[in-house]
Protein backbone atom coordinates (compact mmCIF):
# COMPACT_ATOMS: atom_id res chain seq x y z
CA UNK A 1 0.00 0.00 0.00
CA UNK A 2 1.12 3.24 -0.49
CA UNK A 3 0.60 6.24 1.37
CA UNK A 4 1.34 10.36 0.66
CA UNK A 5 2.40 12.08 3.80
CA UNK A 6 2.90 16.14 3.59
CA UNK A 7 3.96 15.43 -0.19
CA UNK A 8 6.03 12.20 0.30
CA UNK A 9 5.43 9.07 -0.68
CA UNK A 10 5.38 5.75 1.72
CA UNK A 11 5.36 2.68 0.97
CA UNK A 12 4.21 0.09 3.80
CA UNK A 13 7.43 -2.00 4.61
CA UNK A 14 6.00 -5.47 3.03
CA UNK A 15 5.11 -4.19 -0.14
CA UNK A 16 9.33 -2.96 0.02
CA UNK A 17 10.24 -6.47 1.08
CA UNK A 18 8.03 -8.26 -2.12
CA UNK A 19 9.71 -6.05 -4.22
CA UNK A 20 12.92 -6.46 -3.25
CA UNK A 21 12.24 -10.25 -2.69
CA UNK A 22 11.34 -10.08 -6.86
CA UNK A 23 14.46 -8.38 -7.51
CA UNK A 24 16.69 -11.11 -6.01
CA UNK A 25 14.89 -13.82 -7.28
CA UNK A 26 15.11 -12.57 -10.79
CA UNK A 27 18.37 -13.19 -10.71
CA UNK A 28 19.14 -14.87 -7.18
CA UNK A 29 22.78 -16.29 -8.85
CA UNK A 30 24.57 -13.13 -10.39
CA UNK A 31 24.11 -9.90 -8.17
CA UNK A 32 25.23 -7.79 -11.14
CA UNK A 33 22.07 -9.36 -13.16
CA UNK A 34 19.85 -7.45 -10.49
CA UNK A 35 17.88 -3.98 -11.82
CA UNK A 36 18.16 -2.56 -8.37
CA UNK A 37 21.47 -2.80 -5.76
CA UNK A 38 20.50 -1.73 -2.10
CA UNK A 39 22.74 -4.02 0.05
CA UNK A 40 26.45 -2.80 0.79
CA UNK A 41 27.35 -6.38 0.29
CA UNK A 42 25.80 -6.92 -3.27
CA UNK A 43 27.21 -3.13 -4.18
CA UNK A 44 30.33 -4.10 -3.60
CA UNK A 45 30.60 -7.30 -4.94
CA UNK A 46 29.82 -5.92 -8.51
CA UNK A 47 31.87 -2.01 -7.92
CA UNK A 48 35.02 -4.07 -6.50
CA UNK A 49 35.03 -6.39 -9.78
CA UNK A 50 33.36 -4.84 -12.12
CA UNK A 51 30.16 -7.10 -12.45
CA UNK A 52 27.92 -4.38 -13.35
CA UNK A 53 25.61 -5.04 -16.67
CA UNK A 54 22.89 -2.94 -18.21
CA UNK A 55 20.25 -4.69 -16.59
CA UNK A 56 21.12 -2.35 -12.93
CA UNK A 57 19.16 0.76 -13.19
CA UNK A 58 19.76 1.92 -9.60
CA UNK A 59 21.96 1.49 -6.66
CA UNK A 60 21.25 2.92 -3.25
CA UNK A 61 23.65 2.84 -0.35
CA UNK A 62 23.68 4.60 3.39
CA UNK A 63 26.54 2.52 5.17
CA UNK A 64 29.73 4.90 5.46
CA UNK A 65 32.83 3.28 5.00
CA UNK A 66 35.98 3.19 2.67
CA UNK A 67 35.28 1.16 -0.65
CA UNK A 68 37.71 -0.30 -3.08
CA UNK A 69 35.65 -0.02 -6.28
CA UNK A 70 37.19 -0.54 -9.52
CA UNK A 71 37.52 2.85 -11.57
CA UNK A 72 36.07 1.75 -14.47
CA UNK A 73 32.90 -0.10 -11.99
CA UNK A 74 30.28 2.44 -13.33
CA UNK A 75 31.46 2.24 -17.02
CA UNK A 76 29.21 -1.31 -17.25
CA UNK A 77 26.16 0.45 -15.92
CA UNK A 78 24.80 1.54 -18.79
CA UNK A 79 20.96 1.91 -17.51
CA UNK A 80 21.69 3.35 -14.22
CA UNK A 81 19.06 5.78 -13.56
CA UNK A 82 19.37 6.13 -9.73
CA UNK A 83 22.66 6.40 -7.82
CA UNK A 84 21.69 7.71 -4.35
CA UNK A 85 24.55 7.10 -1.55
CA UNK A 86 23.89 8.54 1.37
CA UNK A 87 26.88 8.29 3.79
CA UNK A 88 30.26 8.87 4.23
CA UNK A 89 32.35 6.82 1.49
CA UNK A 90 35.81 6.72 0.70
CA UNK A 91 36.75 5.84 -2.77
CA UNK A 92 40.67 6.07 -2.46
CA UNK A 93 41.37 5.23 -5.92
CA UNK A 94 38.77 7.23 -7.57
CA UNK A 95 36.09 6.88 -9.97
CA UNK A 96 36.85 6.98 -13.99
CA UNK A 97 32.99 7.67 -15.32
CA UNK A 98 29.71 7.58 -14.30
CA UNK A 99 26.55 6.44 -16.23
CA UNK A 100 25.45 9.01 -18.79
CA UNK A 101 21.71 7.35 -18.49
CA UNK A 102 21.86 9.11 -14.85
CA UNK A 103 18.35 10.84 -13.89
CA UNK A 104 18.83 11.24 -10.52
CA UNK A 105 22.33 11.55 -8.32
CA UNK A 106 22.35 12.32 -4.83
CA UNK A 107 24.98 11.50 -3.36
CA UNK A 108 25.96 13.00 0.50
CA UNK A 109 29.46 13.60 1.43
CA UNK A 110 30.36 12.92 -2.23
CA UNK A 111 34.33 11.89 -1.32
CA UNK A 112 36.61 13.89 -4.54
CA UNK A 113 36.68 17.37 -6.05
CA UNK A 114 35.32 16.50 -9.39
CA UNK A 115 32.98 14.20 -11.21
CA UNK A 116 35.07 11.74 -13.87
CA UNK A 117 36.54 13.44 -16.40
CA UNK A 118 33.95 13.13 -19.60
CA UNK A 119 30.69 12.89 -16.84
CA UNK A 120 27.87 13.76 -19.45
CA UNK A 121 25.10 13.81 -17.45
CA UNK A 122 22.52 14.89 -20.50
CA UNK A 123 19.42 12.39 -19.04
CA UNK A 124 20.08 14.34 -15.31
CA UNK A 125 16.69 16.25 -13.81
CA UNK A 126 17.82 15.62 -9.81
CA UNK A 127 21.30 16.13 -8.36
CA UNK A 128 21.75 16.86 -4.66
CA UNK A 129 25.77 16.35 -3.73
CA UNK A 130 25.23 17.80 0.34
CA UNK A 131 28.51 18.03 1.98
CA UNK A 132 30.57 17.10 -0.54
CA UNK A 133 33.59 17.65 -1.35
CA UNK A 134 32.93 18.40 -5.25
CA UNK A 135 34.44 21.99 -5.96
CA UNK A 136 33.80 21.90 -9.76
CA UNK A 137 31.13 21.44 -11.55
CA UNK A 138 30.68 21.05 -15.47
CA UNK A 139 27.59 19.60 -16.66
CA UNK A 140 27.86 20.58 -20.42
CA UNK A 141 24.25 20.25 -22.00
CA UNK A 142 23.68 20.58 -25.46
CA UNK A 143 20.79 22.00 -27.34
CA UNK A 144 19.49 20.31 -30.40
CA UNK A 145 17.72 22.83 -33.12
Amino acid sequence: MLKEYDSILVMHDLVEQMGRKIVVDKSSNCVGNRSRLWTNEDIDKVMQNNWGTKEIEGVISSTSCEVLWDPEAFSTLHNLRLLMISSDFHVPIGLKCLSHALKVLYWTKYPLDTLPSGTRLHELVDLRMHHSKLKKLSLVRYLIL
